[in-house]
C-alpha cells in the first residue's frame, strides 16, 4: 500500500514553474499513473514560494482517490473545503475548494442522503484538480508564510507551506490576548489550560485531541481536550512577560497559542469555525524551542449554542498551519 508520500513524490511532483501552467493532457497522464496506485485518500501540492510582483495565481493541485461508494454518499463538491492558515498572525479562513458562493444546490433543511447506493457505481475513481487558492481565500499578497490543506468530509489531506515574497514592509503583530479567559477562582473550571483526566498524552510534536460528549438536563455537553507541542513563533510569546493569577496560584504565560476547531456535518456550506488563542504556563519561553501545553474546552459554549442537530459531524483542529483529526462525532436525536 502506497503513502501520501509516494503520491507527492510520484503524482503531485511537479518543477516550481509547472504548477502555472498545467494543462489538461498532463493532468490525465498523471491521473492514469495514480489509478494503478495502491492508495486510498486525498492528497496536494504546490508550488514552494510566490513571488508577489511577478505572479498573480497560487495554483494547489489536489489529487484524490475514492470509490464511487463514497462520491454518492458523501458529494465532493459540497464537501471539499480549502483550510488557509496564516502563519504570520494564526488567522485561518476556509473556502470550499471546488465550488463557489453563487453555487445555489444548498438547502437549509438537508436532507444528507441521497438514498441507497445505486448499481453499477464505479469501484474506483481518481481526479486531479488545480485548486486557484487565490480566487477561494482573500490571501494577503505580500511577504510571509501561508499554509493549505484541504478537507473532504470526514478525509484530510497533507499540508503544504507556501512562502511569499514580497517588498512591502512586514508590520508587527501582536501576541493574542487569551481567549477564552479562565475562571481565576478555579484552574480546573473549563476553559481550562491545565491538564485534565480526559487530556491525551501530548506528542513530541504537533497535536493530539479527543471529545467527548455529554447530554444535560436541558442541553448537550460537548468538550474538546488537547495536548500539543509547539515552536511559539515570535509574536507567540508575550512581551514584557504575562502572568495569569489564580485563587490557587500563579502562573506565568510563556505563550499564547492560536488554535481554531473546525466542526462540519455533510453538505454544510462552511464548517463552523471557532478560533481561541490558549496559553502555555511555565517558564519564560524562547522563539523556536519546543513548548508543551493543553486546553479543555466547552465547543457548543464557544458557539453560541445549546445543541447541535443530529447527524454526522467530523471536527479538526488547526495548530501552526497543520490541520489535525478528524475526531467523528455522532449526536442522536
Amino acid at each position: 500500500m502506497e503513502s501520501i508520500n509516494d503520491v507527492l513524490k510520484l503524482i503531485l511532483s511537479f518543477e516550481q514553474e509547472e504548477f502555472f501552467s498545467l494543462d489538461e493532457d498532463q493532468l490525465c497522464e498523471r491521473e492514469s499513473a495514480f489509478i494503478d496506485m495502491e492508495f486510498v485518500g486525498l492528497g496536494i501540492n504546490g508550488p514552494i514560494e510566490i513571488s508577489c510582483d511577478r505572479q498573480e495565481s497560487l495554483p494547489i493541485v489536489m489529487a484524490l482517490k475514492y470509490s464511487g461508494e463514497r462520491d454518492w454518499t458523501i458529494d465532493l463538491k459540497k464537501n471539499c473545503f480549502l483550510v488557509a492558515s496564516n502563519l504570520r498572525n494564526g488567522n485561518v479562513i476556509t473556502a470550499r475548494a471546488l465550488t463557489n458562493d453563487k453555487d445555489d444546490f444548498y438547502s437549509e433543511e438537508k436532507d444528507d442522503s441521497r438514498g441507497p447506493v445505486p448499481s453499477g457505481v464505479a469501484l474506483e475513481a481518481v481526479q486531479l484538480t488545480v485548486i486557484e487558492a487565490r480566487d477561494k481565500i482573500p490571501l494577503d499578497w505580500n511577504a510571509g508564510t501561508w499554509s493549505f490543506s484541504l478537507i473532504y468530509f470526514d478525509w484530510v489531506s497533507n499540508t503544504i507551506s507556501v512562502g511569499f515574497i514580497g517588498n512591502d514592509p512586514m508590520l508587527p503583530v501582536q501576541t493574542p490576548q487569551i481567549d477564552p479567559v479562565p475562571d481565576t477562582n478555579d484552574i480546573n473550571t473549563l476553559p481550562s489550560y491545565v491538564s485534565q483526566p480526559q487530556t491525551p498524552k501530548a506528542p513530541k510534536e504537533g497535536l493530539a485531541f479527543v471529545l467527548e460528549a455529554q447530554k444535560g438536563d436541558d442541553k448537550q455537553i460537548l468538550n474538546l481536550y488537547a495536548a500539543y507541542a509547539v515552536d511559539p513563533r515570535s509574536y507567540q510569546i508575550p512581551k514584557p512577560p504575562k502572568t495569569c493569577a489564580f485563587t490557587s496560584r500563579q502562573e506565568n504565560v510563556s505563550a499564547v497559542i492560536p488554535l481554531t476547531i473546525l466542526l462540519l456535518s455533510k453538505n454544510d456550506r462552511h464548517p463552523i469555525q471557532i478560533d481561541v488563542s490558549v496559553p502555555v504556563f511555565g517558564k519564560p519561553a524562547e522563539e523556536s524551542k519546543k513548548q508543551k501545553g493543553q486546553c479543555a474546552l466547552n465547543v457548543l459554549s464557544a458557539i453560541g449554542v445549546k445543541a447541535l442537530k443530529p447527524g454526522k459531524y467530523a471536527c479538526y483542529v488547526v495548530l501552526d498551519g497543520v490541520t489535525y483529526g478528524p475526531q467523528i462525532l455522532n449526536i442522536l436525536s
